[in-house]
């Protein structure tokens, strides 16, 4: 086994796997760190995965199989959270990883002190640790929110690559470390998933789904197909409560049109809710298929509500999600008959 404590830059390799770290200066991606595990080819090859040091460990891109996992964003660069303020910049406008964390106090649009789907996806991450053995690779770090007489707050990140199963997972802790205050908690994985063809579909049981606003309600009867990219295509959000399997476990599936590929996403017990974004511009296609602690109208709702988690002093909750590649007919099918 081969364990690699962060420092600057490098690249090691162990059993066929490569681990690199880089900085990148160019832009306002600059002093962007990014992490990276992969085959010997590396970005051109078939099993590659990329993450943001510097922004939460979002997943920059994901490739299982050969097949792109996420999205492919019109955003051409990351921006380092250096530049964020002093542009005026929030997670729209610097949308571009396939996977990014929301909260951990709030998600929804901006509320108070809260930017747009919180502030973990600008938080670097400390103490990052990368291991290679066996042909799987790990990547696990640490994101503190701590104020003097606020929150105490922090998050055990840990993400598992399995080149051989096609399979990534990603598995978070999030621990108040509070002995004496509790601490309002929102949360949710945004990952933002490749539709894969325009008249691909989207498959996995589901117990209830809603629209979130008018747009969606008008398109309700079509959540689960694409289609072709439209001039500015107004983006629908719904909200599904999935069914589970005995490990409390849910599974959505993108199956392309010619049932020769297809990715699934699996979400723990941990998100009880999973927000569906499906936006197909011109510029961009993308479904988003998000575990979710809550719907994404921000705090203030889910208190109204009585919706709204309080992490009690020294508590903790688990989240996990799990992205993998689907090819071939035979293995297609083995996936809809686990999903339909």
């Amino acid at each position: 086994m081969r364990r690699i404590v962060d420092r600057k830059d490098f690249q090691e390799e162990e059993d066929g796997l490569i681990a690199r770290k880089r900085t990148l200066y160019d832009g306002l991606e600059r002093d962007l760190e990014i992490l990276e595990l992969g085959d010997l080819e590396m970005e051109e090859g078939l099993d590659y995965i990329s993450l943001v040091k510097t922004r939460g460990m979002g997943i920059a891109s994901l490739r299982l199989a050969g097949l792109d996992i996420f999205w492919t964003s019109p955003v051409s660069q990351h921006v380092s959270p250096t530049f964020l303020e002093a542009r005026d910049m929030n997670l729209l406008a610097t949308a571009k990883e396939g996977m990014f964390r929301a909260g951990p106090f709030h998600i929804g649009g901006p509320e108070g002190e809260h930017p747009l789907h919180g502030s973990v996806s600008f938080t670097p991450a400390r103490d990052v640790l990368m291991e290679l053995h066996d042909g799987m690779g790990l990547v696990q770090g640490t994101l503190l929110f701590e104020s003097l007489f606020g929150p105490l707050l922090r998050i055990e990140t840990k993400t598992i690559f399995l080149p051989a199963e096609s399979m990534v997972t990603v598995k978070d802790t999030v621990i108040n470390d509070s002995r004496e205050r509790s601490c309002t908690h929102m949360y949710m994985f945004h990952a933002n998933c490749n539709p894969l063809s325009p008249h691909g579909t989207l498959h996995g049981r589901l117990q209830k789904t809603e629209p979130r606003d008018d747009a969606a309600e008008e398109h309700l009867r079509d959540f689960r197909r694409f289609g072709p990219s439209e001039p500015l295509f107004q983006e629908q959000v719904f909200y599904h409560w999935p069914a589970r399997d005995s490990r409390g476990f849910c599974r959505m599936a993108i199956v392309h049109e010619d049932r020769e590929k297809a990715l699934s996403v699996a979400y723990g017990p941990g998100f009880p809710l999973l927000v569906q974004w499906k936006c197909l511009r011109m510029d961009f296609q993308v479904c988003g298929l998000e575990g979710s602690t809550s719907k994404v109208e921000g705090a203030l709702v889910e208190e109204e509500e009585g919706r709204l988690i309080e992490l009690e002093p020294e508590e903790s909750r688990e989240y996990e999600a799990c992205f993998q590649a689907h090819i071939g007919k035979e293995a297609v099918e083995a996936l809809l008959s686990e999903v339909d």
